[in-house]
């Protein structure tokens, strides 16, 4: 099923993050991100606000489409997928 803004995602270490998720109901939380922002080492998560013209890399409270959960679980809102998610649009440059 084609997951949509709004939808409610669970995801757990080893899992592949399936849409941009905006998380919450964190516990301890680290993705890889290095396909995205070049970081070579797993990113801690949270779920404070953080600055809206924050870099990619300093989203903390989102996980990433195509970015991989090292360790942790949380669950977290879609606010992107697809073409709209940061992959899609990295791939369409």
């Amino acid at each position: 099923a084609q997951l949509v803004p709004g939808d409610i995602v669970k995801v757990k270490a080893g899992d592949q993050i399936p849409a941009d998720l905006r998380l919450f109901e964190i516990f301890r939380l680290q993705t890889f991100e290095a396909m995205l922002t070049g970081e070579s080492m797993p990113i801690p998560k949270h779920d404070e606000p953080v600055d809206v013209h924050a870099g990619l890399g300093d989203r903390k409270n989102l996980a990433f489409a195509a970015t991989n959960v090292m360790d942790g679980e949380a669950k977290g809102i879609v606010i992107g997928s697809g073409d709209f998610a940061e992959i899609g649009r990295i791939s369409a440059m």
